[in-house]
């Protein structure tokens, strides 16, 4: 086994053993219910009930990949259901490290010897970051979107360097099967595009034209998929500006009230609670109220009725894309874990923009993270999305964590 391997099959040890050691501490001392690690939007219920034969996995407001990998679990006795279920996570969690060393080792290069070391603790961050963590014991659709979002970003690299048609299939298809589990890469592409006009690369642009058309018509089709055969009129994804405008009511009494929460978890006196209902209490007003209205007209006038706080939802976007979550406790702990994360990162991604020499991979990283965020910056945005982008920021602080530790070795 060379030492490529070693090293991801290494990290994936250690963060599996976390994980179940996390797991098994919870069952046993704090006496943790199945159900807080079944618990999710709603893909495991379809799973379920698709398993059961008594839905289709068409009609729903969720894309159908996540439902249908899941319906294995239920094969399993009721008692085995969450140790199944985070085995799913961690056998994506390992592709996870997997891609992300291969983007890593070729962003990494110019360390040298030191090379594989990096990679190592990167590597260790990016899957037992605090963020990382949760959300693999909870169950939520971003470990899988984080996935797709790296094989988009290392197929992407691929197909600019080779210019081969299997990559541009491969890349089509990534997007596709990730919007049929959820639809968080699709500006992705339109980024590419728009960088790649501006730098005059005609034929490349075009490329990602396709791509984007593409994506388009996959995004009709999940539109499509999701409406088919259902019995109830959903909010759904067709209807994209509802998000914004639940997010707008839901900043709006964030900030009024004090409570820095997205009030989707009971409390004691339920109070967090209350942001949560208030902004779903607000979007059904407008919506019975503009019910006649098409998109635009809708939208028109919703930013005149609020215009003051669909700017200032729009300015805290960055900063609750990486800290909002269902309690004001979890919210300043994320806020706090996050943010040193990113101020690292940042640093780190500095010393890496100074001294490599190809930035193409690095350029496709950067945008790739960019798009996925503008989609969130510009509707519903809390702490559960940045999950990707987090993990990614983790390895780039690697390098910070480093540097501080020479130097101050070297003052001492």
């Amino acid at each position: 086994m060379n030492i490529e391997k070693k090293i991801v099959l290494k990290v994936f040890f250690i963060q599996t053993l976390i994980v179940f050691s996390v797991f098994f501490i919870m069952k046993i001392i704090f006496k943790v219910d199945n159900y807080k690690f079944i618990e999710d939007d709603g893909y495991l219920l379809i799973a379920r009930e698709f398993f059961k034969g008594n839905c289709s996995l068409s009609g729903k407001i969720l894309g159908p990949v996540l439902p249908f990998l899941f319906a294995i679990i239920y094969i399993f006795p009721d008692f085995l259901l969450p140790v199944t279920r985070i085995l799913i996570a961690q056998i994506f969690t390992l592709g996870n490290l997997f891609i992300a060393f291969l983007i890593f080792s070729k962003l990494y290069l110019h360390l040298g010897v030191n090379k594989n070391k990096y990679l190592f603790y990167g590597l260790l961050l990016f899957a037992v970051n605090p963020l990382y963590l949760y959300f693999t014991l909870k169950s939520t659709p971003e470990i899988y979107v984080t996935f797709f979002l790296l094989g988009t970003i290392y197929i992407t690299y691929l197909f600019i360097k080779n210019y081969e048609i299997k990559y541009l299939l491969l890349c089509i298809l990534f997007y596709g099967v990730s919007i049929f589990l959820k639809p968080a890469l699709i500006m992705i592409p339109l980024i590419l595009l728009i960088y790649y006009l501006f730098k005059k690369r005609i034929k490349l642009s075009l490329l990602f034209l396709v791509i984007l058309l593409m994506n388009t018509v996959f995004f009709y089709s999940f539109i499509k998929y999701e409406e088919f055969k259902s019995d109830e009129i959903n909010i759904s994804y067709g209807n994209i500006d509802y998000a914004y405008i639940t997010y707008t009511y839901l900043v709006k009494n964030i900030v009024l009230n004090g409570n820095i929460s997205t009030g989707t978890k009971n409390t004691e006196n339920n109070i967090e609670g209350q942001n949560h209902s208030y902004s779903k209490i607000k979007l059904f007003e407008f919506l019975d109220a503009n019910k006649d209205k098409n998109i635009l007209e809708r939208n028109i006038n919703f930013i005149k009725n609020e215009p003051f706080w669909f700017i200032i939802a729009r300015l805290l976007t960055p900063i609750f894309f990486f800290s909002l979550y269902s309690t004001t406790k979890l919210t300043i702990f994320f806020f706090i874990t996050n943010m040193t994360l990113l101020v690292t990162g940042i640093i780190g991604l500095k010393n890496i923009c100074k001294n490599i020499e190809d930035k193409l991979l690095l350029n496709i990283v950067l945008l790739s993270m960019v798009g996925y965020m503008l989609l969130y910056f510009l509707t519903y945005s809390f702490v559960r999305y940045s999950v990707p982008i987090t993990s990614i920021v983790s390895v780039f602080s690697v390098l910070f964590v480093h540097n501080y530790y020479l130097t101050k070795r070297n003052k001492i």
